[in-house]
C-alpha cells in the first residue's frame, strides 16, 4: 500500500482502488454487515422512516457506524437518548424533513441543519450527510485530518495543522 502522498500524487486508477478496498481490513468484523448496509443506503430509506424510525436509524445504524470507539458510542448516544426523554421525537423528525429539503450546494447550511441533531457535531453531521448524499458530501473527521496532515505538498497543510 503506498503512503497517502504517494496515493495522493497517483493518477493511476489502481492506486485508488487498492487503497479503497483496503478500508475495509479497518473495519472491525462485528461491524462489516452495518458497513456494507449503510455503504448501500439510499434516500428513499431515509425517507421511508417515521419519527421512531428516524430516532432508531440514527442511534442503532448511524450513532454506531460513525463513532465505531465504545466510549464516543456511549457518550452520543446518551445525548440522543435524554433529548428522546425530555422532548417529543417530533423536532427530531423536523430535522430530518429539513435534511430531505435543503440545497445541497449550500455546505454551511447543510452542516448546520445536520449539527441540531443531538450528539452530532461537524464530523457526524458530515458523516450523515455523505450517507444522504454521497454524491454532494464526504465526510470528514479526525482520521482524514491526519491523513491530510501528511501531504507535504498540500496548498492547505498550514490550516490543517491548526
Amino acid at each position: 500500500m503506498p503512503s497517502i502522498s504517494t496515493l495522493w500524487q497517483s493518477e493511476t486508477e489502481n492506486d485508488w482502488k487498492v487503497a479503497l478496498e483496503n478500508y475495509w481490513s479497518f473495519v472491525r468484523p462485528e461491524n462489516i454487515n452495518l458497513e456494507k448496509e449503510l455503504n448501500e443506503l439510499n434516500l428513499d430509506k431515509i425517507i421511508s422512516l417515521d419519527p421512531i424510525g428516524w430516532y432508531d436509524f440514527l442511534h442503532d445504524k448511524y450513532f454506531r457506524w460513525k463513532y465505531t470507539a465504545p466510549n464516543r458510542y456511549a457518550s452520543t448516544t446518551l445525548v440522543l437518548k435524554r433529548f428522546k426523554q425530555l422532548n417529543p421525537l417530533d423536532g427530531l423528525y423536523a430535522i430530518k424533513k429539513r435534511l430531505l429539503n435543503l440545497d445541497t450546494s449550500d455546505i454551511t447550511m447543510a452542516l448546520l441543519i445536520a449539527k441540531e441533531i443531538p450528539g452530532l457535531g461537524i464530523a457526524g453531521a458530515s458523516g450523515l450527510l455523505s450517507l444522504m448524499y454521497p454524491d454532494n458530501f464526504a465526510t470528514v473527521d479526525q482520521f482524514v485530518v491526519r491523513a491530510l496532515r501528511q501531504i507535504s505538498d498540500l496548498p492547505e497543510s498550514d490550516e490543517l495543522k491548526k
